[in-house]
């Protein structure tokens, strides 16, 4: 999956005058600043922290991604208790890392807080029969952050993957639903990302959450940007166009589809290359 901001910035859509200003702020006040190794160390780490702030996706919307992803499967673990009771059992402090490298751990008592590794904001809580931990063979990723034992502390079941196999060998049925599930989701995904405009992908959006109704309360621009990893000024832009050409109607609140097939057709248009954008080949 796509997270941390780098991979879902689009410089077609996010590429403003901002770049350019910041750059114009960030040269040195006094003249041969720049040459100075310490005065030189100090703007580049600057500039840096700048253009990342303005370049790369914001924090909410990589909280937003990473939580789609870490710690989705949840099983009752009371129902796999003569199974789990054969695996080791680990006790951890509040607050302390759980380590989770070739291991997939079920909570069994208290909660987890799965946090960015290396800036630390949270991302998610997991409860009870929440699974976690880093495990290719079962689909199961912590891309850019670790899990933190909860204020009561926690104990978990640990796995390695010989017992994993163990685990779900009697009755693979169940998870096999829920990674081709996913699987299916982050290939939709990654097409919509690679090959589509913004503009097709709120349409996508907005069809997948109108349902057979054709009505969406309660949504915002901002939570569709977040949905889909972008910011909420290119959903405005996106929105806007929808109506303008009379797919959808807004009102405070609410999105009425107002033309399915148009909606449809405008979620399935890729994206032309650049060059035959500009008129050439």
């Amino acid at each position: 999956m796509i997270v941390d901001g780098y991979a879902l910035y689009n410089p077609e859509n996010v590429a403003d005058d901002h770049d350019s200003r910041d750059a114009l702020t960030l040269r040195p006040a006094v003249a041969g600043a720049a040459d100075d190794p310490a005065h030189a160390t100090t703007f580049k780490s600057t500039r840096l922290q700048r253009r990342r702030s303005v370049t790369g996706t914001p924090e909410r919307l990589r909280v937003e991604r990473l939580a789609q992803t870490v710690g989705l499967i949840h099983v009752e673990p009371f129902s796999h208790r003569e199974m789990f009771d054969r695996f080791p059992k680990q006790e951890f402090e509040p607050n302390e890392v759980i380590p989770c490298e070739r291991v997939l751990c079920v909570i069994e008592r208290g909660w987890v807080q799965i946090r960015h590794s290396r800036d630390k904001y949270p991302v998610r809580s997991l409860t009870i029969g929440a699974l976690f931990g880093e495990m290719p063979e079962m689909g199961q990723t912590m891309l850019v952050t670790e899990a933190v034992a909860g204020s009561s502390g926690v104990t978990v079941t640990t796995m390695n993957p010989v017992q994993v196999w163990q685990w779900i060998a009697p009755d693979p049925h169940w998870l096999l639903k829920v990674i081709g599930a996913r699987l299916y989701e982050l290939e939709a995904d990654l097409h919509r990302i690679q090959c589509h405009d913004n503009e097709s992908r709120v349409a996508a959006l907005l069809l997948k959450l109108a349902g057979h109704e054709g009505v969406i309360e309660g949504v915002t621009q901002k939570r569709l940007g977040e949905m889909l990893g972008i910011h909420r000024e290119i959903v405005a832009t996106a929105v806007r166009e929808l109506r303008n050409c009379g797919a959808i109607e807004t009102s405070r609140g609410k999105i009425t589809i107002l033309d399915t097939a148009a909606l449809r057709a405008m979620s399935d248009l890729d994206r032309l290359p650049r060059r035959s954008r500009r008129g050439v080949g």
